[in-house]
């Protein structure tokens, strides 16, 4: 099984969830933006990072706005997944924005850019025709589509990604989008859903 979650802010009784507890071998737990758990490059956070990482179930985050993106810049990208990714320890990873072949399903993962390259890469990403093309079963982002974050805030600081999102939803195959960043636990319509602590399956 997969399932999302999101803003876990290096908090470990989020991870606590009763169901993530449970996860079996096979299984997969995503998580959208603002992991967290690695900020300082501490040995305490790698204690941290090592306990995760051998947990039975794979683990795989991306970047947030409140993540250090300047330290996961640095992590090597290695093949994974059917795309790219960064192993921090055993069973943790950090996947870079790309599509990903994951217990059978085609999934679209982003999270925020570290750069003016990755940004470029990622407009690339969802505006190509291969893209266009493929029937993905989710795209996974830490950033909403500006419209779908206004309307579960209200007002709320958007970042240029979440105005991407928008322009391209409509032209994407995917059964469902699953976003972080609002705290916020909602399922939008069938296609949409903002994910915070409670996890949900893809």
């Amino acid at each position: 099984m997969i399932y999302v979650i999101a803003d876990t802010h290096g908090d470990t009784e989020v991870l606590a969830n009763k169901l993530i507890k449970h996860l079996k071998e096979e299984d997969h737990l995503i998580i959208a933006g603002d992991f967290g758990f690695l900020w300082e490059n501490t040995e305490k956070e790698h204690k941290v990072i090592r306990k995760l990482g051998m947990k039975k179930h794979t683990t795989i985050f991306i970047p947030g706005e409140n993540d250090n993106i300047s330290l996961y810049k640095e992590l090597a990208a290695e093949d994974a997944f059917g795309g790219r990714a960064a192993n921090l320890f055993g069973n943790l990873w950090m996947a870079f924005p790309g599509i990903f072949e994951i217990e059978g399903k085609k999934l679209l993962l982003c999270g925020e850019p570290a750069d003016d390259a990755q940004e470029s890469m990622i407009n690339e990403l969802f505006r190509s025709d291969e893209t266009k093309a493929l029937q993905l079963d989710a795209v996974i982002t830490f950033e909403p589509p500006v419209s779908l974050g206004g309307f579960v805030m209200g007002e709320y600081e958007a970042g240029k990604l979440g105005y991407l999102f928008d322009s391209v939803k409509t032209e994407i195959d995917f059964k469902k989008w699953y976003f972080g960043k609002l705290h916020k636990n909602m399922m939008i319509s069938q296609k949409y859903c903002a994910v915070f602590d409670e996890p949900h399956q893809v």
